[in-house]
């Protein structure tokens, strides 16, 4: 995306009941992390996945409680 919100890349394809956010790049811009969520109420349904920058590789890494939504790398990658 350019900095004048033009050139937009469609990255996934989810299910419209979803929602995601705090998508974060890898350090060396290579990857992304994010979470997606279903409206849940007290079970596990924080779905956090991984994905390549340029939307392959699509990759649930954990399922994490409901109050889990923040998603980063760390300095290591």
């Amino acid at each position: 995306m350019r900095p004048d919100g033009s050139g937009l890349t469609k990255l996934t394809d989810v299910a419209q009941q979803l929602d995601a956010a705090f998508a974060s790049f890898s350090p060396d811009q290579q990857r992304i992390v994010t979470f997606f969520s279903q409206g849940c109420a007290d079970s596990p349904c924080q779905h956090f996945f991984t994905l390549h920058s340029d939307g392959t590789h699509f990759h649930r890494v954990v399922t994490g409680e409901p109050d889990t939504f923040l998603t980063d790398w760390g300095p290591g990658g």
